[in-house]
């Protein structure tokens, strides 16, 4: 069987470059969803939010429910629907 693997061909590591991240995303689509635990939204949450604002790009985030099951994929394919 194939193995495939399409992603975004662009990886950017830097310190602080959540605070610039929607510089870098705005070219991937236009309503950009961040998928994240509780415990990183609260630590870098606000500095994307702002990056996002900085850049006036529209934003959802949502808190990821902490495990990869069939019922947190179609919780999140869900929220993308409604966007």
């Amino acid at each position: 069987m194939d193995k495939i693997i399409i992603s975004p061909s662009k990886y950017v590591q830097g310190e602080q470059v959540l605070t610039s991240i929607a510089h870098y995303v705005k070219t991937l689509g236009e309503r950009p969803l961040v998928i994240a635990d509780e415990f990183v939204t609260n630590l870098v949450g606000d500095d994307v939010k702002q990056s996002f604002a900085d850049e006036k790009l529209p934003l959802t985030m949502n808190i990821f429910g902490g495990e990869c099951s069939r019922i947190e994929i179609e919780r999140i394919t869900d929220i993308c629907a409604t966007q």
